[in-house]
């Protein structure tokens, strides 16, 4: 794999997480505008991930991973919900999961 798909997933975690972050947000609010911007983040994110040359399975297999990774970072961080041992059990496997799916077969 290289590090500009690698980068590219990274980066497409965090847009589809602070696109729902930003939904989630006007939500509660009640603002349309915040509802919209989050789905054109989410919108940009469809966009981004597709730029890899990856296979799609075993990139989304990966991306998956990423996305709980910083799913559960910005849940902590912006969200200031608690992460109990079960979430990270959960992300544990679904991590490891990932790696046997991306580098456990080379074919």
């Amino acid at each position: 794999m290289k590090i500009r798909d690698l980068t590219i997933l990274i980066l497409a975690a965090f847009l589809e997480v602070g696109g729902d972050a930003v939904i989630r947000s006007g939500l509660g609010r009640n603002r349309v505008l915040m509802i919209a911007a989050g789905g054109l983040v989410l919108a940009s994110y469809g966009l981004i991930i597709n730029a890899t040359e990856l296979e799609f399975s075993r990139m989304m297999g990966l991306y998956i991973a990423l996305f709980a990774i910083v799913s559960v970072i910005v849940g902590r961080l912006v969200f200031h919900e608690s992460v109990n041992t079960p979430t990270l059990l959960g992300l544990a496997l679904v991590t490891a999961g990932a790696i046997l799916m991306q580098w456990g077969s080379r074919s």
